[in-house]
């Protein structure tokens, strides 16, 4: 009976915990894994030897394991709530992704590609299609079509600002839509109008 699920990983002698139940389960919040999201770019897919975190059970893991972990366990309690609902598993997956991260030293100048590809490795097992979009385009698509609010929802240009104070990123964007007040695909309104996310959040 939540409304979110906190990127939040608890490696514990018993088993493997994400989200709430990691946090309510943790005896020391030391021992959980937060905030891997920023490290996952930060090595190249290809280097062999990409750094490790602690974890609670007292093994070093690096950030594409955790982020994997995290994935898989998501989708083990996902899925059959889907399908209590008498729903269909979606073959499709579209995921937010920062707009980029100011991130300096080894492989960080490649972020966001190296984020798209370990991510892309992780969920291909699960889905036919992975396809990326900007967060700021996220959050105005959900006030549009998700809550409809009438400000976003006319078929008129739209300027946008989308403020998002996350979790380990902080973004401040413009998104400038097309004249039907859409996102784009391609085109000058296919990136918003911003700069560089910074690891704040």
């Amino acid at each position: 009976e939540r409304q979110n699920i906190p990127t939040v990983v608890l490696f514990d002698k018993t088993g493997n915990y994400f989200g709430f139940q990691a946090i309510d389960l943790a005896l020391d919040v030391t021992n959980l894994n937060e905030n891997f999201k920023l490290n996952l770019g930060e090595s190249a897919a290809s280097r062999l030897e990409p750094p490790k975190f602690d974890t609670g059970d007292g093994k070093s893991r690096s950030a594409h394991e955790i982020t994997k972990v995290f994935i898989e366990e998501l989708l083990k309690n996902v899925i059959p709530w889907i399908e209590s609902k008498g729903l269909k598993t979606a073959k499709r997956v579209l995921i937010a992704e920062p707009l980029a991260i100011d991130r300096t030293g080894n492989d960080s100048a490649d972020w966001l590609a190296n984020y798209r590809a370990k991510m892309k490795a992780i969920l291909q097992p699960f889905f036919i299609e992975i396809d990326f979009l900007p967060e700021p385009f996220a959050v105005f698509q959900y006030y549009r079509y998700g809550l409809k609010h009438p400000l976003l929802s006319s078929s008129t240009r739209h300027a946008a600002l989308v403020v998002d104070f996350g979790g380990g990123t902080f973004d401040v964007s413009v998104v400038d839509t097309t004249a039907t007040g859409d996102v784009s695909g391609g085109g000058r309104n296919s990136r918003p109008l911003a700069a560089a996310s910074i690891p704040v959040g």
